[in-house]
């Protein structure tokens, strides 16, 4: 069960990427991301200060996290060639949070002063992807990446057709379940 306290944070961190990309260079206050949010000012100041651009910091580290944390089950599913449950998991979290999608691609795109979390967050996820792999596969990291994300952004790509890719995956890399 989710806490009050994690509901709270998770509806902050919601509330300020979706700030910021509507208002942009921080000009939102804490005012309206309480009311955005729907958690009082005072547990916003207590949980994150004062401090907005430390806050959209790590707002976007929170989502970062989500989005290109990679956690032990992710590398043995992938040892495995399981990719499906992974696309799915990648489709509900952007489902969920479709603004921080146009967050990052806005500031992919503008290299802004954000920029640099995503780079690290992307090297990291490509350099725990290529040690998951099989020594001879390390060079499909790339490949892999773009096909979950892509498929993962597809909405209209059903379940059927992602396990239909994953049989794909895994007739080209030679790996069985």
């Amino acid at each position: 069960m989710t806490s009050s306290k994690q509901v709270d944070i998770d509806q902050i961190m919601a509330s300020v990427i979706e700030l910021e990309m509507r208002r942009g260079s921080l000009r939102w206050s804490i005012t309206e991301l309480s009311r955005k949010s729907g958690v009082t000012r005072s547990l916003i100041y207590y949980y994150f200060g004062n401090d907005k651009k430390a806050l959209l910091v790590q707002a976007v580290e929170h989502y970062v996290s989500l989005f290109f944390g990679f956690r032990l089950e992710r590398a043995e599913k992938i040892k495995k060639g399981e990719f499906s449950d992974l696309i799915a998991v990648a489709r509900k979290r952007i489902q969920k949070q479709p603004t921080f999608l146009q967050f990052y691609a806005k500031h992919r795109a503008e290299r802004t002063d954000l920029s640099g979390i995503f780079d690290r967050a992307e090297k990291e996820y490509l350099k725990n992807l290529e040690n998951s792999l099989p020594a001879q596969k390390k060079h499909w990291a790339r490949m892999i990446w773009a096909l979950i994300f892509g498929l993962a952004l597809q909405p209209h790509v059903t379940l059927d057709d992602l396990k239909n890719a994953e049989k794909i995956l895994r007739k080209a890399w030679m790996v069985r379940p």
